[in-house]
């Protein structure tokens, strides 16, 4: 599972405890391994272009699907999710198996679409740091050819508060790693 090309998240925090959360509600929720949502994934062909129908329900494992057809799957949402497995999987020393693969769900979205969910997904959480989201909305800007006006419209931002965001990209990389 490749991330989403628009995750505004660069770090990802108090993994070890959504682990932690998730192994203790497996016994409850075991068709899900413990988690209370599936993440998202859209399927992209070799160039990244995501695939609008599919058919792989036939298949028990998807993984030997996509490698059959030369696809892969993109984290739409879920990112979180998704390091807390791998966390679990690879702090089992083997006991823990079943966390080698995230169960999710597969949908089709195009690319505003990922950039949109991305979006929605990690301000509301609102530990993003304003870098984060001020690098987040330029990318949207940059791939999409939106205007300030079109994205503040997209990501239901004030167009000021938009424009403020992406002002922080004009301090020293110093301040903004800071």
């Amino acid at each position: 599972i490749d991330p989403n090309p628009w995750q505004p998240r660069q770090r990802y925090t108090e993994i070890e405890e959504l682990a932690e959360d998730i192994y203790s509600r497996r016994g409850a929720r075991p068709e899900t391994y413990g988690l209370l949502q599936l993440p998202a994934v859209r399927i992209v062909d070799g160039d990244g272009e995501p695939i609008e129908v599919i058919d792989w329900e036939n298949h028990e494992d998807i993984s030997a699907w996509l490698d059959f057809h030369g696809y892969k799957a993109q984290l739409a949402y879920g990112h979180r999710r998704f390091e807390a497995f791998k966390h679990l999987a690879s702090s089992s020393n083997g006991r823990l198996v079943s966390y080698v693969h995230l169960p999710v769900e597969v949908n089709y979205f195009d690319d505003e679409e990922m950039a949109a969910v991305a979006w929605a997904e990690n301000t509301a959480r609102k530990d993003l740091t304003a870098i984060e989201e001020a690098e987040a909305i330029q990318r949207m800007i940059t791939d999409f050819g939106w205007t300030q006006d079109k994205t503040a419209e997209k990501l239901s931002m004030a167009r000021s508060t938009l424009a403020n965001k992406l002002r922080l990209l004009k301090l020293p990389e110093d301040i903004r790693q800071s």
